[in-house]
């Protein structure tokens, strides 16, 4: 079996090498034949979710969600409250509570504990027990609606669920069960 010589980078481009030998018909069939036949497989197959390995997660990460907040003594939703901790228990005067402005300022253990919440919070909240009961269909699958062509960057884009967008976290990605269907025409 060759190796094509057009296959896309995780950016969904070529690498260096593939530059050097690739020819201008090589994208044309990437674009109009194996790329659409790629995406439709990828939706027809789709994904299994090991659901009981996800709901840990989740369960997980709400918990340490719960923690940090309750440790803090503040609400760390809060821009003026984060303002105001920090001011009074580090001794700074930040211009914005946004995370990469006090990523900035990582080496204080208030605002450690400030971006580790706001991570477990994101997590909780955006991949946790929602996240199964709105994309997790039937035999614990998962289908997302691929978009080849429509997104203003040229690049593929999904949606319902945006399958461009898990978490890159191992303990997520684990969770995620290619299923391999024979498909006939």
């Amino acid at each position: 079996m060759n190796t094509p010589l057009w296959m896309p980078n995780s950016h969904g481009g070529i690498n260096q090498e593939q530059k050097k030998i690739a020819r201008p018909q090589d994208n044309y069939i990437w674009e109009t034949v194996d790329r659409p036949a790629l995406l439709t497989l990828q939706k027809a197959t789709g994904f299994r979710l090991d659901v009981p390995k996800w709901k840990a997660q989740a369960e997980k990460m709400q918990k340490q969600a719960d923690e940090l907040r309750k440790g803090l003594g503040f609400n760390p939703g809060s821009w003026q409250q984060v303002k105001k901790a920090i001011l009074e228990r580090e001794g700074i005067s930040v211009p914005s509570t946004g995370d990469e402005i006090l990523q900035g300022y990582i080496k204080y253990p208030l605002i450690q504990k400030i971006l580790a919440y706001r991570h477990a919070s994101k997590m909780a909240s955006t991949y946790g027990l929602d996240f199964i009961e709105d994309f997790v269909e039937e035999g614990d699958m998962m289908y997302s609606h691929l978009i080849a062509t429509q997104a203003e960057t040229g690049r593929g884009a999904s949606r319902d669920y945006n399958s461009k967008n898990i978490p890159s976290e191992k303990a997520y990605r684990e969770c995620f069960i290619h299923v391999m269907k024979i498909m006939s025409c």
